[in-house]
């Protein structure tokens, strides 16, 4: 989301670029479009491309007359209070309780309507920005610590700077957000770090997570995996 703009919008990009806050990286730009749309069903935040300033104005397109979009275009809602709504979308990112919530109640609630493909793309939705909200809390614990030394219960050491694996003593740190060119190198560190228990032998800064929301979101994963297994099991 680029938050210099007057009336931000949700972007999937392929580069991390100038103000703004950022989600990922992700896997494919299928996932990406996925989360993105998971925050405009939870938002009603505008989605047209229009390059917008304060004073811009047009007429609203039908997600605006359906509610769906706050229409920031036709001056139905102000600055201030569009402002407000980005406040509160980014805010939902690292306290994603209410977040995570509302999406699933409207995913139980299609399917409890038997509107079956809607419930399967809110659940497709649900499940890759959870992962991205999940993902993102684990970089952040790997790149802030500066220096990071880990070891698993089977003795092998790993040693990271910014998130870098330390071989040479000139390594890089992963800045945050991670460029693409990188993306593939911090997602093999992740993953070493979720299939081995490891414990901190050293660390510049303590490594952190916030505690708000991670309850949801380890919750919810464990709901979307289990029924994926089923449905895989079923198969």
């Amino acid at each position: 989301m680029d938050t210099a703009d007057a009336f931000p919008r949700i972007k999937v990009v392929r580069e991390p670029k100038g103000e703004g806050a950022f989600l990922g990286p992700f896997g494919t730009a299928e996932l990406a479009r996925l989360a993105k749309e998971a925050l405009e069903d939870a938002f009603p935040i505008r989605r047209c491309t229009k390059a917008m300033r304060a004073s811009t104005t047009f007429s609203a397109c039908a997600l605006g007359e359906m509610g769906r979009c706050v229409a920031p275009c036709d001056g139905r809602v102000s600055l201030e209070r569009y402002g407000e709504l980005v406040r509160s979308l980014l805010s939902s990112l690292s306290s994603p309780g209410g977040l995570l919530a509302a999406l699933e109640v409207r995913m139980d609630h299609l399917a409890g309507q038997e509107r079956f493909e809607e419930a399967a793309l809110a659940r497709d939705r649900l499940r890759a920005l959870a992962d991205a909200l999940a993902q993102d809390r684990v970089d952040e614990w790997l790149l802030r610590p500066g220096r990071l030394e880990l070891r698993d219960a089977a003795a092998n050491r790993l040693p990271l700077a910014g998130g870098a694996l330390v071989q040479g003593g000139d390594e890089l740190p992963i800045p945050r957000p991670c460029p693409r060119e990188r993306a593939d190198e911090l997602a093999a560190v992740r993953s070493w770090l979720l299939h081995n228990p490891v414990r901190v032998e050293r660390a510049d800064r303590p490594p952190a997570e916030p505690v708000e929301g991670g309850a949801a979101l380890h919750r919810l994963l464990t709901r979307l995996r289990s029924a994926d297994r089923a449905r895989e099991g079923a198969h």
